[in-house]
């Protein structure tokens, strides 16, 4: 239930969720920051605790640079505030509303390293995939089930993408604090971090139903803590599970939006003698 706002901004493009100061500074404090020029493309900077922290820690962050962008809501004219090396900051004026996918936006985002933001939901995965065919580092929040996306998944396994340090469990929205669930996703370096996975349970052909639609063997697992120690075939996990992905640890086969072993995305499980449809899954192996 408190993802149901999120799961509602993919499908009417309600945006307005706002990340916290202290979210940012839990986060960004982490990462090595000397020498980047930093771009905050989606918030207003009068408000944004992105560009506040950024702009607030300059020098202690040793920036080459920072700008800000955010779109108009009535598409009126916009801005940009741009600040390199130890120049003040300047205010540029935009000819369109600061839409990220516009041409005079796009340039300045080249002139930048790094993207660091919380951008639309509604937007997240377009967004996604334009700065890994730009080739553009970033530190992005998004939704927890996004590792499971299409175009995210690949990413993940191929070991390009990771999760951030931290997670989100509240925005600000116009009228109050929202609760959720949030993942941030980087492809800064960044030593490996992995949450341990406290798992004792062992495998029994009760517990553990089959999938019933898949070319091979696959048991469904409800819950991260439940998964079975000693079973050493192919698993279908929650989304949540990639916080425990552990490569020395696990095989990662992808998601059932994504994967190359044939399973489809809707999977069946047999309850009480009826076909029952479960949520989106990760696809996992022990490596023992």
């Amino acid at each position: 239930m408190r993802n149901s706002s999120l799961n509602k901004a993919q499908m009417v493009k309600n945006d307005e969720f706002y990340t916290r100061y202290e979210d940012v500074v839990a986060e960004c404090e982490h990462y090595d920051f000397t020498g980047l020029h930093v771009m905050v493309p989606f918030d207003d900077p009068e408000w944004s605790a992105f560009y506040k922290y950024f702009d607030e820690n300059y020098e202690r962050l040793g920036l080459a640079g920072l700008t800000c962008t955010h779109r108009t809501l009535d598409g009126s004219p916009s801005y940009a505030l741009i600040r390199d090396g130890g120049a003040p900051t300047r205010r540029v004026n935009l000819v369109r509303d600061g839409d990220f996918f516009t041409l005079e936006v796009n340039k300045l985002m080249q002139q930048c390293d790094v993207v660091v933001s919380n951008p639309p939901f509604s937007l997240w995965r377009k967004i996604f995939q334009n700065l890994m065919e730009w080739d553009m580092k970033f530190l992005l929040v998004g939704y927890f089930k996004s590792p499971a996306y299409s175009n995210v998944m690949p990413e993940f396994m191929n070991g390009n993408i990771h999760l951030g340090f931290t997670n989100i469990s509240k925005f600000i929205t116009d009228s109050s604090l929202m609760p959720s669930y949030s993942y941030w996703y980087t492809n800064l370096p960044s030593p490996p971090h992995y949450r341990e996975l406290p798992a004792s349970k062992h495998y029994n052909p009760d517990d553990y139903p089959m999938i019933l639609n898949c070319p091979m063997p696959v048991i469904n697992v409800n819950k991260c803590v439940d998964i079975p120690v000693d079973y050493d075939g192919v698993m279908a996990v929650p989304v949540s599970f990639i916080e425990y992905c552990d490569p020395s640890k696990f095989r990662l086969l992808g998601s059932t939006s994504y994967n190359q072993i044939g399973i489809p995305h809707d999977l069946y499980i047999n309850v009480d003698g009826v076909r029952t449809k479960i949520f989106e899954r990760l696809l996992i192996q022990w490596i023992h």
